[in-house]
């Protein structure tokens, strides 16, 4: 699958499914597997799942 990342390019890479879990709440969740150099990221589709959001000010 592609992605477009914030420098505008476009990358390929498989997707799976998976659950994570916090503070006792499970989700399911669709994953991108990532390249051994690569940055973990949490999805805001992950976070909003487990009733999460980025706080836009202090980041």
């Amino acid at each position: 699958m592609g992605f477009r990342t914030i420098e505008d390019r476009v990358i390929e890479r498989d997707i799976g499914e998976t659950i994570i879990e916090r503070m006792g709440e499970r989700i399911t969740t669709i994953v991108a597997f990532a390249e051994e150099n690569n940055v973990e990221v949490l999805s805001a589709c992950s976070l909003e799942g487990l009733r999460l959001e980025v706080d836009l000010v202090t980041k």
